[in-house]
This record gives C-alpha cells, structure tokens and sequence, in this order.
C-alpha cells in the first residue's frame, strides 16, 4: 500500500525550481500513504514525472523501491496497491520465460514483469488485487494510468492550465503550482444530496476520479492541454453480472455454502500474506465475524481484532464483537468513543478526504484504524458483505416497491404518499407497525419515497439521497436534482434486489465505503484488504440465484449459514444496525457550537453557495427536534468544515459554477 503521483508540464520552462523539487513536494503529501520510502523519477526530455511514497507490506527491503524499472527498461512504474496472486504470477513467469532475474520479491517487481511480458491487457486479466497504477512506456511515449475492478484503491487526474495532475489523494495535486483550486458546482450539488461526490468528478473543477476497472492511456506526443482525455474499460460489472446469469449456479444451498466456504477461505488467505503483522476490523456483524472465523480458523494462533463502541447504548455494538472475539479466542482490543474524541476527529477530517464526505461512521472507521495501526499493519474487514451478498435494507424495501408497483397505479402511490405524509408521526409508526423497529422514522420515509418513485432505478435513488426532497432554493447555483440515471447501462435482471446491489456496487461502495475504508485507515498508515472484492469472490456471489441472498425478508442468507457453522446463532443474528453515529446528539450537545460557527449567515452570505436563510432553519429544527434524520444538515457541515478548511477564495465561486 502506498501513495503515488504526478505530472506532465507541457511548457517546461514555466517554474525556476526543478521537477524534481515538485515532485517532493507533491510527494509529502502523501507520506501517511508510506512512511518508509519515498522515490522520484523525471524524464526531462517529455516533461512526466512520477513520485511516490513506500507503505512496506511484501518485501521490506530496497528492492521493493518504487518509481520500479522493468527488467527490459521500457516500463517506469508507480503503484499503489496489493497483487494477491503475485506468487502466482511469478511461478508462471518463471515457467515461460527462463530469462527472468529477479531483483527481489514484491509484488511490484511481479506486477512490472508481467507488464513487460504478457502485455497490459494480458496482466489486468490476470491479476487478482486492488491498485491504480502509473506506468511510463518509454518506448511508446505513453502515459497509461490504472484502477482496480470495483474502485478500492484511489487515482484522480485531470488538467490544470497546461500541466497534467495526478495522484492517489487530491491533496498531492493541490501542491503543484499550476493547481488553480475552483469548485465543481456540480458536484457541490451531488454532494448535497448523496453525502458523497460520485465519480467521474470531484471538488475541483476539471480534476477528475480515474472510474474503477478503466485504463487511461495519453500518448505525450503532440498532447495539448485542451485534449479531452477518456478512459477505456477493461473490465465491466455489468459484463460479469450478464454472464453469470447465464450460467446460475446449479447446486443446492448446502453444497453454496460449502462452496462460499472454500472460496472465501482462499481470498483471506491470499489476504493474510503479508510480512508484517495482520489484524481483522470486529464490529460483531455478520461480515467481520464471518472473516475473523475464517482467518481463525487458518492460523496457529489467536488473531487480533479490534472494534469501536459509543457511549451511548442505543448505538453501541461493542459487546456484541467481545462475545464472538470470546468465542473465537482472539486477541481483542476495544476502546468507546466519547462525544469529545469524535469532535478532535472531526477537526481533522478535511485533511484526511480532501474533499466533502458526508458519511458520518468516517469517524469511527478513522478511530478503529487509529487503535489498530498500535499493533499490526494490516487488517482485514468484512467491508462489501452487504452489497455483494444482499445485506441492506433497501435490497429488502425493492421487494416491497415491486408490490407497489404491481397493484398500484403510479397516481395512487403518489396520493398515498401525501397521505401517510400529514399524518402524526406516532400514529404513522403504529399505522406501519414499525414500533419495535429501530431508527422507525427512517423506515418510514423510506417507505414514502418507494411510494413516490416511478420505477426501480428511481426507487433507488430515492433511498439512498440525503434528503425526502432537496430544498429548490438551496444552492444559490446548480440547485436541481442531479441524479442522472442515463449515465448507467443496465444490465437486464430479472429481480429489483439485483438491480439495487449492482447500482450499489458501481456507485455507492466505491464513492463511499471504500473511500471511508481507504482514507480512513491510510492517515494512519494502515493496509486495509477486503476479501468479499476478491474476483473470485464476486464471480460467485452473482452466479448465485437471488434467493440464496435474500428470502423472505432476510438478506445475506449464505454468509449467514457458513457463520453458523463456525459459531452460534445467538451471537450474530439480530437486527441490522450499521455503523452508526449519534449524530442528532452530538449536534444539540457537545457539537453545538462547533455547528452554529460553521453556519454562522455572514460566512455563508459571503461563500455565495447556500441560501444563508434556509441554513439557519434547517439548524433550528434540528436545535428543537423537529428534525428527526440529520445527515442533511450533516452534509452541509461536512462541507463547511471543508471549504475553510482548504481557504477556497469565495470570489471564485460564482466563476467556477
């Protein structure tokens, strides 16, 4: 795991100090990506430079030192990443072409020579991890820049002026003095509304999220600045879902679990490879625990795991990983969130995301990793579980649209909906029987957006906004619903729940989760390997039909029976909670203050982004508790917290919208 970036300056005489001066520069902003190394490379005679920084997971030694040389001396790499079968890979090598002398025994080393031996396409075909690349064909003048299948591993790049970005971090980028800092209305908008920026955009107007499973390839000669740049697809969700629905899995559910049993032992064994110590996240779900058994049961010794718990009962899940982690006998480390530690968090997290994230359990996920970077430097998770094998409840809430959908004109839904909309909220509660259920009130509006939505794809994206319906006048710019369900090609499935997961996986998972997973754990320098995104793993899961997901209500039905072969049912089964964070709490306390500086009007009047008026009721109903669901206004803090965090002049605002 590391951290790399870089550039191509098509006017080279534009700054006295030498590329190689910027490079660094760029470069220590990434030192948390790897703290052991660091390397810089530039070709005077092009005008690209690579820079990188050294996480030393395999092959602690100089040999592993990157920007790496291909043994033929075509290749210039800079990757970011794990190759799982590398082992493999070089075997293979070895067997085909005798002339091989390796240097040392990275990954990197294994990934470059087969580069240089099968062939760009030929490797991304064959190897099994999460990366971005960088890679310099010397003899071809071609800058070609990676991303792995579902998006783990960062890349952003993009034009500024008549300099060429790129890197894992946007922070890197921002250090190049051609870097001119104007806002993405557009994805200020996005943002708003989802709690996270999607790709292809991001904060900065013309910079650029490299999408996962593409290859951008920029041949440097003749490049100019103005040159529209698009980047080719080497591998396709969509594709793999299509053909595995030809080819449904055949067997029965004992002979599924036997066989998710042998596949998911296989990617965390490939995962524990490592020549530091390896750890499991153990938040007591279904997923953590089902990774932490299976590590378990392949090692000598008592694994170590580690999870995060709050004060607050209603939202602590703590005890229930002290059990399983009892039962297994591993090594556990727990430590409780307390109000004051998540504010000392919060005031660091624009340096850690770069950009407005909204996801509210970055804080916890930042504090796991923080405990867990004491003691080992890598450490599984049971990240991807929900969107791979059916977790979410909006995969089960998909079955109750298509009932709506079915015996309900689209006219009556939408008077329903008003209807249950003016009813009192606990006589709302009694009249869906969700009384019992926790976080009710969001069931409910999510009940009211299925009712409202015209059809699966809208469904959706009404479950997963931020708000029942963005205010119009909210955004001074850019204020319109920014959902553009066109962009996607849809694989044909014949159920809603396998629509739901694959939108999930192509938007979602890699623009939220991983880029929580990912940021969170490398401020501290921390590897994070996810087995549920082994290739394997994900070929699997969608050959399987629908009901060995979900049933009846019930989702990751598989994970579920392997778990229960490994320990009792008592100890994971309950209701889903997710990482959740006392948000509303937080706010009306110890966060309060905080928040009324943040959305002070005359801050907001002079960023000239958001109606000031607006803001200060949305604070107050959520000061008073008429706000019962506070990621909207949670977004608009996140963003705040950003923008003075990064000194954007506002006078540029309007000019960049």
């Amino acid at each position: 795991m590391c951290g790399l970036t870089g550039f191509i300056e098509l006017d080279k005489n534009l700054y006295p100090n030498s590329p190689i001066e910027r490079l660094r520069k760029m470069s220590d902003t990434l030192k948390h990506r790897g703290p052991d190394s660091s390397g810089e490379w530039f070709n005077d005679r092009v005008g690209i430079g690579f820079a990188h920084r050294r996480l030393s997971i395999l092959d602690l030694s100089e040999a592993g030192h990157q920007p790496m040389l291909s043994h033929d001396q075509r290749y210039i790499l800079s990757f970011n990443g794990e190759i799982y079968n590398h082992r493999c890979i070089r075997k293979n090598l070895d067997k085909n072409f005798l002339d091989i002398k390796w240097k040392g025994t990275s990954d990197s080393e294994t990934l470059l020579a087969a580069i240089q031996y099968y062939g760009i396409d030929e490797c991304f075909r064959l190897i099994r991890g999460m990366f971005a690349i960088a890679l310099w064909d010397s003899k071809l003048n071609v800058l070609h820049l990676a991303r792995d299948r579902i998006g783990e591993k960062p890349l952003y790049y993009g034009w500024q002026g008549k300099t060429f970005l790129f890197g894992s971090e946007l922070k890197s980028l921002r250090a190049h003095p051609s870097f001119l800092n104007q806002i993405n209305a557009d994805a200020v908008s996005k943002f708003i509304e989802l709690s996270y920026i999607p790709q292809p955009i991001s904060i900065y107007k013309d910079i650029f999220k490299l999408p996962p499973g593409t290859l951008l390839s920029i041949p440097v000669k003749n490049l100019k600045s103005s040159q529209a740049l698009v980047p080719g697809q080497y591998w396709s969700l969509k594709s793999l879902i299509e053909n595995q629905e030809k080819q449904l899995y055949q067997k029965n559910i004992e002979d599924a679990v036997k066989d998710l049993d042998t596949v998911l032992t296989n990617s965390i064994s490939n995962m524990m490879e490592a020549d530091v110590p390896v750890g499991a996240f153990l938040s007591g779900g279904i997923d953590s625990s089902l990774i932490a058994a299976l590590m378990q049961k392949q090692s000598s010794q008592p694994i170590s795991t580690y999870t995060i718990g709050f004060e607050d009962k209603d939202y602590n899940e703590s005890k229930y990983a002290a059990n399983i982690a009892s039962f297994l006998e591993t090594n556990h480390t727990e430590v409780i969130l307390k109000p004051n530690q998540a504010l000392d968090v919060i005031e660091i997290l624009p340096n850690i995301f770069d950009e407005p994230f909204g996801d509210s359990s970055q804080i916890p996920t930042y504090l796991v990793s923080s405990i867990t970077k004491e003691y080992v430097g890598v450490a599984l998770s049971g990240d991807a579980g929900d969107e791979v094998f059916g977790g979410y409840n909006r995969y089960i809430a998909s079955s109750l649209f298509s009932k709506f959908d079915k015996y309900l004109s689209i006219e009556l839904r939408k008077k329903l909906a008003v209807f249950l909309q003016f009813l009192p909220f606990k006589a709302l509660q009694n009249f869906l029987l969700l009384t019992k259920v926790k976080q009710g009130n969001e069931k409910i509006r999510k009940i009211i957006r299925l009712l409202n939505a015209n059809n699966i794809y809208h469904a959706y994206w009404s479950l997963v906004s931020t708000w029942d319906d963005l205010p119009a006048d909210l955004l001074l710019h850019n204020s319109k619903s920014t959902t553009d369900m066109n962009s996607f090609s849809w694989p044909n499935l014949p159920h809603n729940e396998n629509s739901m997961m694959f939108l999930d996986t192509l938007t979602y998972l890699p623009d939220d989760i991983l880029v929580k997973v990912d940021r969170s754990s490398m401020a501290v320098s921390l590897e994070t390997r996810l087995p549920f995104l082994d290739i394997e793993v994900l070929e699997f899961a969608w050959s399987l039909p629908l009901e060995f997901k979900i049933n009846r209500g019930i989702g990751k039905i598989l994970p579920r029976q392997l778990l229960s072969e490994y320990m009792p049912k008592n100890l994971f089964d309950r209701p889903k909670q997710g990482f959740a964070v006392p948000i509303i709490d937080w706010l009306q306390g110890p966060l309060k203050e905080w928040g009324n500086s943040l959305l002070d009007s005359k801050k907001i009047k002079e960023q000239g982004i958001f109606n000031p008026d607006l803001i200060q009721n949305l604070w107050s109903d959520i000061q008073s508790g008429q706000v019962y669901e506070p990621n909207g206004i949670w977004n608009i803090l996140m963003f705040q917290l950003w923008y003075e965090a990064n000194h954007i002049n506002p006078s540029s605002n309007n000019k960049s919208a």
